[in-house]
């Protein structure tokens, strides 16, 4: 087997497996995907995100094999409170001073920045585009927010 490193920080290391050996390996940047790859990262999205449901599904219906720790039946069954502590947003934060919204900003700003260098456009039409851009880019909060469905 060959091993790859694929991170590192303190004193922790996260190494896994070649896949390449296998006969895996990654599309190169900017290559449009067969219909057969979409379908098939398609079909593996949809079992991902649909799992905490049927979950959801049988703590309600009784049949879940190992409830979480601490939940009782007369609660919801709702993935986003009973794993509350492991299932919340680090990349995308609208909590002014988190991580993730320091991240955030500081991409918003070097989006912005670009503009700056776009060429064939005025200075007026590069503001206009800067303060739209501005605002379009915070709307990733939204996007990213947990469904109240």
């Amino acid at each position: 087997m060959n091993f790859r490193f694929m991170y590192a920080r303190g004193n922790e290391i996260l190494v896994i497996e070649d896949l390449c050996c296998q006969g895996y390996y990654m599309y190169p940047e900017r290559t449009v995907m067969d219909i057969e790859s979409i379908k098939a990262t398609m079909r593996a999205m949809a079992a991902m995100h649909v799992g905490p449901m049927l979950f959801e599904q049988k703590l309600r219906d009784g049949k879940a094999r190992s409830p979480p720790k601490g939940w009782t039946s007369d609660q919801s069954p709702d993935m986003l409170q009973i794993y509350k502590n492991i299932l919340f947003e680090t990349e995308v934060n609208p909590l002014p001073g988190s991580a993730g919204n320091t991240f955030c900003e500081a991409g918003f700003k070097s989006q912005v920045a670009i503009v700056d260098l776009l060429p064939g456009y005025s200075s007026e039409q590069k503001e206009k585009i800067k303060s739209k851009l501005k605002d379009t880019l915070r709307k990733l909060f939204l996007y990213v927010a947990p469904s109240k469905k």
